[in-house]
């Protein structure tokens, strides 16, 4: 058996929901599509994923494993497209940050969580010290007047906080 997205995503609105109602509305499709892909999924595989009734609907046991795996498939399938429109957009999927240590974590971390959130198809490579640039060698191919001073990195990290 195979299963489209539009299937798990019909599986994970109806679990949201608490009735087919109200994912079909969210949805935008009819009752009866959300009622009847959901029942031809039960049948196909022999398993009953929600306990219906007269006011409610709550998944079984066997629903909530599978809609752990419906979460993982459907966040990765917006990652993958999250990451062919970066491409598209010709937008870079690699970012190396260096965090002042003079800056409280409790400052940056917010700002990283969010910009991992809104690109999580990016790969965020942090460095907490100064002397990272040292270590990695930076210095060594930037020329001197290309290297920004301690005080220099403060600020433009702070108004990178503040954006």
């Amino acid at each position: 058996m195979a299963l489209t997205l539009d299937q798990l995503l019909i599986i994970k609105t109806a679990a949201e929901c608490g009735s087919f109602s109200a994912a079909a509305r969210r949805l935008g499709k009819a009752q009866s599509t959300v009622s009847s892909t959901i029942c031809n999924i039960e049948w196909e595989a022999g398993v009953v994923l929600f306990e219906r009734g007269s006011k409610f609907l709550a998944l079984t046991s066997v629903g909530q494993d599978l809609l752990k795996h419906i979460n993982n498939i459907i966040s990765q399938a917006n990652n993958l497209e999250g990451k062919l429109n970066a491409c598209a957009a010709e937008i870079e999927d690699n970012l190396s940050i260096i965090i002042d240590p003079a800056i409280p974590y409790t400052l940056v971390a917010p700002t990283v969580r969010a910009f991992c959130e809104q690109f999580p198809y990016v790969n965020l490579h942090r460095t907490y010290a100064l002397t990272a640039l040292i270590k990695d060698g930076l210095s060594q191919s930037l020329p001197s007047e290309k290297l920004l001073m301690k005080s220099q990195i403060a600020s433009l990290s702070a108004s990178f906080l503040t954006r």
